[in-house]
């Protein structure tokens, strides 16, 4: 566990353990591994309440549900490939969990654009139309 604390604190900022962090450091003090531990949890139980509203309500599509689910989940499946693989994934570990960062990105900026646009009932593909073919 100890090779993954700085991971796990890096982790801790966007999921509202931001402001600790900053105070810490702002007066000289490490922030306790306990401490980034509640706020990534609380983070984490956060978002998926966010994705499960997002998925029973009609504003979202289905793939903006699927970016930020993925998004969510890529960082704790890739911890443990990264601690079987070890020192023969060199760099390759950062490198992809950067480059599918992303998703979580997409996911941000999807969920801020689409309520915007028209409501459908919750279950159907927002933004799809139904066509009449008249013969």
């Amino acid at each position: 566990m100890a090779r993954w604390r700085g991971h796990l604190r890096s982790r801790t900022a966007p999921y509202g353990g931001g402001v600790a962090y900053l105070v810490l450091e702002l007066v000289g003090l490490r922030m306790p591994d306990w401490l980034a531990l509640i706020c990534a949890g609380a983070g984490l139980l956060w978002t998926i309440l966010i994705l499960r509203a997002q998925r029973e309500d009609g504003r979202w599509t289905r793939s903006t549900v699927r970016y930020g689910t993925v998004g969510l989940v890529v960082p704790f499946v890739s911890i443990p490939v990264a601690a079987l693989l070890g020192a023969a994934l060199g760099t390759v570990y950062a490198d992809a969990t950067t480059a599918l960062s992303v998703l979580f990105t997409i996911w941000l900026a999807r969920s801020a654009h689409e309520p915007a646009g028209p409501t459908q009932p919750a279950g159907t593909v927002a933004g799809a139309e139904q066509t009449v073919i008249q013969s």
